[in-house]
């Protein structure tokens, strides 16, 4: 949906008061969650109630017909759409390596392979339809192989992937004790570096492969060694502290004083929210990248956390707000909101957490571990590959040009001047074939907005990117660098800024009294990632941006208490990725990339873009035409030198539209030479 987008938007979008409860899957869900600490539904006590939808029909409160509308709570779930739209779009044909890239591929792959620093290296190759990964220790590197099954999931492993990635459990190093004991301690901070014996790698498989099926998915990928980047705390990585993000729930329909020990991903979080507030389901493509009923969006790679919800039906949430904190490791604030010797005030986060439910493993990211991707999940449901958003920077192969995600909240310029180019940067990178937002699901399951009546859903963003959909959005400054070499990154100072007002400009919302409490609230602040990045993710300054941030959650809950919504909030607080402390003296950077000699287009988030040439040929009888084009988008490369053995005469140069023409009467080998690219050969029979 396209809009009209200054510096404050307002513009009323959707939404009915229908409200389903969850179905019954949900009990039998609750017992293959793994959720040893999960109170059962227990019928026999009439204070806590089964759902309806596990009821028969003749036991439902709403089975009597002359009784009139049922209460919101009693609603039976509706039936579920049917699958009715176009299967995915097939993945870029230019993701991964073909015959053209498997030399940049080979030469880029050796030499990483060399660099201490460089744990693995990965591609799509397109030969073998298989992702293919090369890494280990050094002096022992090893090849895996791995296929897409036809339920989407990676299927027949080849090779050794202990190797590469020695353990792979999410659910591990959970409270702040045992991860302090696993640590190098580093003289004179809190913590310390995590060592190779106790790292693991969460979902590496399923993580990699659903990158590369992005549109503008990179040639490669690269990961370091989790504690070997040449800054003090980082993210990026596959590794379990920087891919743990925060994920904890307090407020209506959520369980109280549950700390769970399942593993979600960040993918789960919005269809809880939706499942929270009693959203109907609908249909589209699933987890499994195939279509699916009892979907909470039209495509969705994550599920519901039924264990972390109460399932009295009279108990669903009226409102959701949803606060990310960029950055924030699950083990960090976990220990400050639940144990008692963590030091620090933090009254609202202790209340929320204690009050509530947390997962003491966090959430498990997608890959990259980088913010922008991060937050696109956090509000979309979708890995990173299949909304689209790879990096905090990535290479867009229709624009033939750097995108930078964070530009729609950075450019408030633009956004005054030429409102139209954000909204077509926003949808050519989250708009895709079935991709919704938060506020597009929420709007689509409740119906517009009248301000006449108060019917329907009324949905605000705030420091943001997933703001598609939203009735009530800020394009606020969102500071964010990149790891692009050179580029600068924000201030502490101005983090701190971008949450100030991201901040007033909820409470502002609030007090307006012709606006309805908002259905769902998106909203983030920055500052911890800033934090944690420039001094590590246990640093003191990171606990005093936390207890800055604890004054923020506390006069949000104001605000809603004074609209009298309070009791009917579900708080939902989660982060984008985790963050690493580094070994001190570290060294590793996107530098070994260049090291290598290979001509890349862009290099970011682990990412790499080929700069790769292709020849064309065509013969009749003794002539033969010959096109030289950039190999991603087909481009002419003009004034480029071709030699050729076996032709007359030897060298040519090309024509504007890439094209030379040469008399071979026999077989030719064609070698073009072109600035910016490697050589590219091709044999003319």
């Amino acid at each position: 949906m396209r809009r009209t987008l200054p510096l404050l938007l307002l513009a009323l979008a959707a939404c009915d008061d229908g409200s389903p409860e969850p179905t019954a899957q949900a009990a039998d869900m609750l017992r293959d969650m793994g959720a040893a600490d999960m109170a059962p539904v227990d019928a026999a006590d009439p204070d806590q109630q089964v759902p309806d939808a596990a009821l028969p029909d003749a036991a439902r409160p709403d089975a009597a017909p002359d009784q009139g509308p049922p209460p919101r709570c009693s609603a039976p779930p509706p039936a579920p759409l049917q699958p009715d739209g176009p299967a995915p779009a097939p993945a870029s044909p230019h993701r991964g390596v073909d015959a053209w890239e498997q030399a940049s591929w080979a030469t880029l792959r050796d030499h990483l392979l060399t660099e201490a620093d460089v744990q693995w290296v990965a591609t799509w190759d397109h030969a073998t339809a298989r992702l293919v990964i090369h890494g280990g220790p050094l002096g022992g590197r090893v090849q895996v192989l791995v296929a897409r099954g036809e339920d989407g999931l990676p299927t027949d492993v080849q090779g050794d992937l202990a190797a590469i990635f020695p353990a792979t459990d999410a659910g591990v190093l959970g409270d702040w004790a045992s991860l302090n004991a696993a640590y190098m301690p580093i003289e004179g901070e809190r913590g310390g570096w995590l060592p190779a014996a106790h790292q693991t790698w969460p979902l590496p498989l399923l993580r990699l492969l659903s990158l590369f099926d992005a549109p503008d998915a990179p040639d490669a990928a690269y990961g370091l060694w989790p504690w070997a980047q040449a800054t003090i705390g980082t993210h990026g990585g596959l590794d379990l502290l920087q891919s743990r993000a925060t994920f904890i729930l307090s407020g209506a329909g959520a369980r109280q004083g549950v700390v769970l020990d399942a593993v979600p991903t960040l993918p789960d979080v919005i269809p809880t929210v939706l499942a929270a507030l009693a959203a109907p389901t609908t249909a589209g493509v699933g987890p499994d990248g195939t279509y699916a009923d009892g979907l909470h969006l039209r495509r969705q790679d994550g599920w519901p956390r039924w264990e972390a919800l109460d399932l009295d039906p009279c108990v669903r949430a009226k409102h959701a707000v949803v606060i990310l904190f960029d950055g924030l490791m699950a083990n960090e604030i976990n220990h400050l909101a639940l144990d008692d010797d963590a030091g620090g005030d933090l009254p609202t986060f202790r209340a929320l957490a204690q009050g509530g439910v947390v997962y003491r493993h966090g959430a498990v990211v997608g890959f990259p571990s980088m913010s922008a991707p991060g937050h696109t999940t956090a509000g979309t449901g979708l890995w990173p590959g299949h909304h689209g958003v790879v990096g905090n920077s990535f290479w867009g192969r229709a624009e033939r040009a750097e995108v930078n995600p964070f530009s729609i909240l950075a450019d408030p310029t633009t956004a005054l001047t030429n409102p139209e180019a954000l909204w077509a940067l926003y949808e050519r990178m989250i708009a895709g074939e079935g991709v919704e937002t938060l506020s597009d699901a929420v709007h689509r399951a409740f119906g517009p907005y009248d301000p006449e009546t108060g019917a329907g859903a009324y949905t605000a963003v705030f420091n943001e990117v997933t703001l598609g959909g939203a009735d009530w959005t800020t394009l606020d400054h969102f500071g964010a660098g990149d790891e692009k070499l050179g580029a600068q990154k924000a201030s502490l100072s101005e983090y701190q800024l971008a949450d100030r007002l991201a901040l007033v400009q909820l409470q502002s919302l609030l007090r307006q009294a012709d606006k309805p409490v908002p259905t769902t609230v998106q909203l983030s602040f920055v500052a911890t990632d800033g934090a944690g990045e420039s001094t590590g993710p246990h640093s003191d300054t990171v606990r005093e941006v936390l207890a800055d941030l604890d004054g923020h959650l506390g006069r949000i809950r104001e605000a809603y208490a004074a609209r009298g919504a309070l009791d009917d909030t579900l708080f939902v607080l989660v982060s984008d990725h985790g963050m690493a402390r580094q070994q001190p003296g570290a060294t590793g950077s996107a530098r070994a990339v260049l090291r290598a000699g290979v001509p890349v287009r862009h290099v970011g988030s682990g990412q790499i873009w080929f700069a790769t040439a292709e020849l064309r040929a065509e013969r009749v009888d003794a002539t033969v035409t010959v096109q030289a084009v950039a190999h991603d988008d087909g481009r002419p490369l003009v004034g480029a030198t071709l030699t050729c053995a076996g032709c007359e005469p030897a060298e040519a140069i090309t024509d504007a539209e890439g094209r030379a023409t040469l008399a071979a009467p026999g077989e030719a080998t064609l070698t073009l030479t072109a600035p910016g690219y490697p050589p590219a050969t091709l044999t003319v029979p």
